[in-house]
């Protein structure tokens, strides 16, 4: 049986890829990819770097100003305030622990490292909301150590600034009178106090006013009157102007009728022979 010739091996033609014309536009992409392709992904990896970055300070800065809330509303003493002050001076908690420390060392009568704190805020946050508190801070500790002339320019100044438009004007206007009371000058103390009995009718201020009037001639200079300084300070620092400003309608003439009926001048005569010393406290409820 005859055997069948192999078959010639069958050849294959490799034909050349078929060349696929692209529009003109995406070359001209390719192109620009070529030459910035490398900078761009550059610039992207920077962008979500940053983007991190400011997510993770954001969420940090929350956290502390977390812990700083809680730190400052469970501060009681000076120390527990110049600890907040001092661990969160980033946050809005640490201005006002400084004024809060500062209060306290009034209360302790340690009136020379009050007026430094007070002075230390006011360069530090000069244009900080409650800094007319810092101002008349100052005021208040040279009062309390008896530089009556310190106090009264500093009240002064107060006044005669854009402060003295504010709410608190009328706590300069008092310190003004007081202190002109305990240099002797009793008249120019009323003539303060009754501007402020006319302009804060049905106010706690005409009242306090009234109150100093009944007292400037057996006002005498005494140390503690902190504590009543430092309740004012307390609400301005709390931010609530309101409540140091307007008197009830209802309450303000319960308030002076047992006055009228009580005979200040009689009250103040027996208050002088006790301890006329003991009166300037009361007299002076705000500093």
């Amino acid at each position: 049986m005859a055997v069948p010739a192999p078959k010639a091996p069958q050849k294959f033609e490799v034909k050349a890829p078929q060349k696929i014309d692209a529009p003109e536009e995406l070359m001209e992409l390719r192109d620009w990819w070529d030459q910035h392709g490398n900078l761009v992904s550059t610039i992207l990896l920077i962008v979500a770097v940053v983007i991190l970055g400011v997510s993770f300070w954001r969420r940090h800065q929350s956290t502390v100003a977390e812990k700083a809330a809680t730190a400052a509303a469970e501060a009681r003493s000076v120390e527990d305030f110049e600890k907040v002050a001092g661990e969160f001076a980033s946050t809005g908690e640490a201005p006002v622990a400084i004024l809060k420390g500062a209060a306290g060392n009034c209360s302790a009568g340690q009136f020379d490292v009050a007026r430094e704190k007070y002075t230390g805020f006011l360069k530090k946050y000069s244009r900080h909301p409650l800094a007319p508190v810092a101002k008349l801070g100052i005021a208040f500790a040279d009062e309390a150590e008896g530089d009556f002339d310190a106090a009264l320019k500093g009240y002064g100044d107060f006044l005669e600034s854009a402060d003295g438009e504010g709410y608190l004007a009328p706590v300069a206007k008092l310190g003004r009178a007081r202190c002109l009371a305990l240099q002797g000058k009793a008249e120019d103390a009323r003539t303060i106090l009754d501007q402020m009995t006319a302009d804060k009718s049905n106010t706690i201020w005409a009242l306090q006013a009234d109150d100093l009037k009944a007292n400037l001639k057996q006002m005498k200079f005494t140390k503690p009157v902190a504590a009543d300084f430092n309740d004012l300070l307390s609400t301005a620092i709390e931010g609530t102007p309101s409540a140091v400003e307007e008197v009830a309608p209802a309450e303000a003439p319960a308030a002076e009728a047992p006055a009228a009926e009580a005979a200040p001048a009689a009250e103040a005569a027996p208050a002088a022979e006790a301890a006329p010393a003991a009166e300037a406290p009361a007299a002076a409820p705000e500093a």
